[in-house]
C-alpha cells in the first residue's frame, strides 16, 4: 500500500480477512488509518468465517465499513462494495462542484421528454438542493418559462410537438420583450459542427453531449453563471457512446445512477415500461414508410438507451435514426430485427434474480 501511494497510484478498497496469522486485522486497519494519511478514507471489508463478540464494534472503531461472514455470495460481496465505493464517490463528486455553485439554491428548468432520462437528470439535479421543473415537450418549455424566472434552463434538442431549437427561439423572442436572458444549455445527442453552430444561432448559450458527465454539466454552468464564456466541451464524436459493445453493461449504467442500485433498477423498470411502445412505432413507421416517425422515435430510444449501458442497441438505435432523418429505408428492417434481439436479450437478464451482481454482462 505505502508502494502504490509512493508510485501515485493508491488502492481504492480494501478486502481484510480476519484471520493473517499473527496479525489482528483490527490492528491492521487501525495502522492503515493513523500511518498512511492517503488510505484515512479508503473503504475497508472485513471478511471473516465467523463472528465474535464485539466484532461489529471493534470494526467501526477502527473504520471498518462493512463486515461479511464468510462462505461470501457474489451478490453479497457486489452489493457491499458499490454502498462502500458509492458513498465515497458520491462524496468526492460534491466536494468537487464549483465553488459558484456551492450552496446556491438554482431554479433549473428541464425540458426532456424521454422518462429515463429525465428520472437521472432529476436526480442529479436535485441531490444538489436545487429546484427543478420538468416540461416533457418544447412547447410546455416556453409555457413554463414565461410564467416563472428560471436562473438555468437545459433544453433537450430532439423532442416532440415543438423541439429545443424551436422552444429557444420562442423563449428569446419573449425575452426580447421582458430585457431578460436565461442561460440556455443545449442536451443533445453527439453533435458535429452543423449542430453547435444551429444550437448557438437559435439563441442557446451552450451545449452538451449526452449522456451527460456531471462535471462537464457543473462546469458549463458554473461559466455561465460567472460570466464567463458558456462553451461546453467539445463533443468527441458519435462512436464515443458506442464503446461498450455488450447488450447491458450493468458498471456503465451504474455509474450514470451515481452508484444507487435500488435507483438502477428503478431506471431499468422505466426503460422496461418503455421501450415496447417505441419498438411498436417503429415497426408500424418501417410498415408505412414514415421517415420521418422513424427518426424521431429511433433517436429517443437511442437517448435512453445510452443512458442505460445499452451499447449495442444503442449503435442499432443510431443506426435506424441516420436512415429516418435520411429518408433512407432500404436495409432498416434487418436493423430493427437485431433491435429487436438485442431487447430480448436485455430482457432476458433483467428478468432474472439477482441481475444488478454482475457488473457487464456478456452479450
Amino acid at each position: 500500500m505505502e508502494e502504490a501511494l509512493r508510485d501515485g497510484r493508491p488502492f481504492q478498497l480494501v478486502l481484510l480477512d480476519k484471520k493473517l496469522g499473527q496479525e489482528d486485522a483490527f490492528e491492521v486497519a487501525k495502522k492503515m488509518r493513523r500511518r498512511m494519511e492517503g488510505y484515512r478514507e479508503v473503504p475497508i471489508l472485513l471478511l471473516s468465517s465467523s463472528e465474535g463478540m464485539g466484532d461489529r464494534d471493534r470494526a467501526q472503531e477502527v473504520g471498518i465499513r462493512e463486515v461479511l461472514l464468510k462462505p461470501i455470495r457474489r451478490s453479497k460481496l457486489y452489493d457491499a462494495i458499490v454502498r462502500v465505493v458509492a458513498v465515497r464517490e458520491r462524496g468526492a463528486a460534491r466536494k468537487e462542484i464549483p465553488s459558484v455553485l456551492k450552496d446556491k439554491p438554482l431554479k433549473v428548468l428541464l425540458a426532456e421528454d424521454n422518462p429515463v432520462n429525465q428520472k437521472l437528470a432529476l436526480k442529479l439535479l436535485e441531490r444538489q438542493g436545487w429546484k427543478v421543473t420538468v416540461a416533457s415537450d418544447g412547447r410546455e418549455a416556453v409555457e413554463r418559462a414565461k410564467e416563472e424566472n428560471f436562473d438555468l434552463i437545459l433544453m433537450d434538442v430532439q423532442m416532440p410537438e415543438m423541439d429545443g431549437l424551436e422552444a429557444t427561439r420562442a423563449i428569446r423572442e419573449w425575452e426580447r420583450d421582458k430585457g431578460r436572458h436565461t442561460p440556455i444549455v443545449a442536451l443533445t445527442a453527439p453533435a458535429f459542427e452543423e449542430d453547435r453552430r444551429r444550437c448557438l444561432e437559435a439563441g442557446m448559450d451552450a451545449y452538451l453531449s449526452k449522456p451527460i458527465k456531471v462535471q462537464e454539466l457543473f462546469k458549463t454552468i458554473e461559466a455561465l453563471l460567472s460570466d464567463h464564456e458558456g462553451e461546453a466541451e467539445e463533443p468527441k464524436g458519435e462512436a464515443s457512446q458506442g464503446e461498450v459493445k455488450a447488450t447491458f453493461d450493468v458498471g456503465k449504467a451504474l455509474e450514470m445512477a451515481g452508484g444507487d442500485v435500488e435507483f438502477l433498477k428503478e431506471l431499468v423498470e422505466i426503460y422496461r415500461s418503455d421501450y415496447p411502445d417505441k419498438l411498436s412505432k417503429i415497426r408500424q413507421a418501417l410498415k408505412d414508410g414514415d421517415a420521418k416517425t422513424l427518426y424521431e422515435t429511433a433517436h429517443s430510444l437511442k437517448g435512453a438507451s445510452g443512458n442505460l449501458g445499452l451499447g449495442r442497441v444503442y449503435e442499432l438505435a443510431l443506426e435506424i435514426e441516420r436512415m429516418g432523418k435520411e429518408g433512407r429505408l432500404q436495409g432498416a428492417e434487418e436493423v430493427f430485427g437485431e433491435l429487436e434481439e438485442e431487447l430480448r436479450r436485455f430482457e432476458e437478464l433483467v428478468s432474472q434474480e439477482g441481475w444488478e451482481s454482475s457488473f457487464t454482462a456478456a452479450a
